[in-house]
């Protein structure tokens, strides 16, 4: 019995000493990864960096520059390469604070011109002890005076109404704009116009916001910066010929005749209404003779057209009134 027990105690001392050697095996290869990845040598590579143009003097802008990205050239370990290339890093030119030492002094005294901005390495946001080189070592930029001035807003378009339609003249709210910008750009300008507005096949008025058309929106900006436009699309107005419109005789028991029998008219009015199928139903003439006693009378044609049309022309003018004394034939030729 004692002898089974001192097996046990045994076996359970190996096992101990066996998972001790396991960790410590695991310490030392965990170990040796740590110190093999810190005695990685280092390595040299470029990283290009955005540039960020800031804080220009209140009354200048930049217009054009040599470069918006610098290369920077480091050195370090793969890992710490590897964290900046992850990293959002941007180089701040802040002109305000570089254009002070510029020999033209103050900020109110700079000029529209071109300057030069050395690099500050300090602004790099990298540790400078990895910092070897810097291209190119300075920025050039141009520098012009902004104004603003409030020029008129007009609409442009693109397309055609629908057949028988035109557009009117545009109404802009609000109809003039306010424009900032270098100097040389705002001063060409007489007007804005907002980007173009489709009009194919449109039949009816109709409004739109659209933003102004600026050829550098990056340069000029436009205040308000949306545009509400209201086109007015209405019929177009045509002509239309009727030959041979049938005059009516209105009298009683057929009693009279009418020479010539049929007048021609020029109507003009809205596309829409000229051109319906309807309109014939609704153009008719006539010559009401019940009240006239026998005789020959001269007499002018009572036509009827819808109220949105206008005749402009009618032949002939006047017709022939034949009522015979009763008993008598007559004929309507």
């Amino acid at each position: 019995m004692q002898t089974d027990q001192t097996s046990s105690s045994l076996s359970l001392v190996s096992l101990k000493c066996f998972l001790l050697l396991i960790s410590v095996f695991m310490g030392i290869l965990v170990a040796i990864f740590f110190l093999a990845g810190c005695a990685q040598e280092p390595v040299t590579t470029d990283i290009l960096v955005p540039v960020d143009f800031s804080n220009a003097p209140s009354h200048m802008m930049v217009t054009s520059f040599q470069t918006d990205k610098i290369v920077v050239r480091i050195k370090g370990r793969p890992r710490e390469i590897k964290e900046l290339a992850a990293q959002d890093i941007h180089y701040p030119a802040d002109l305000y604070t570089d254009l002070e030492f510029d020999p033209a002094g103050a900020s109110q005294s700079i000029q529209s011109g071109n300057y030069v901005l050395p690099i500050n390495k300090g602004r790099i946001p990298i540790d400078p002890d990895m910092i070897l080189d810097i291209s190119p070592s300075c920025l050039r930029v141009h520098l012009e005076k902004r104004i603003s001035k409030t020029l008129p807003v007009r609409a442009s378009y693109t397309g055609q109404p629908a057949h028988g339609h035109i557009f009117m003249e545009a109404a802009c709210e609000p109809s003039t704009v306010k424009v900032t910008g270098p100097i040389a750009l705002v001063n060409a300008l007489t007007e804005i116009q907002t980007k173009p507005i489709c009009l194919d096949q449109a039949r009816a008025s109709f409004q739109k916001k659209v933003p102004p058309n600026m050829a550098q929106p990056h340069l000029i900006k436009v205040t308000p910066d949306m545009i509400l436009v209201t086109v007015p699309i209405q019929d177009k107005r045509v002509i239309r010929q009727i030959k041979a419109l049938p005059v009516q005789v209105l009298s009683d028991e057929h009693k009279g005749s009418i020479s010539p029998d049929s007048i021609s008219i020029t109507v003009k009015g809205p596309f829409s209404h000229v051109e319906s199928k309807d309109m014939d139903k609704q153009i008719y003439a006539y010559i009401d003779i019940r009240d006239l006693a026998p005789g020959v009378y001269a007499r002018h044609v009572t036509i009827n057209i819808p109220v949105e049309m206008a005749m402009i022309q009618a032949e002939p003018r006047v017709f022939t009134v034949t009522i015979p004394e009763p008993g008598k034939r007559h004929s309507n030729h």
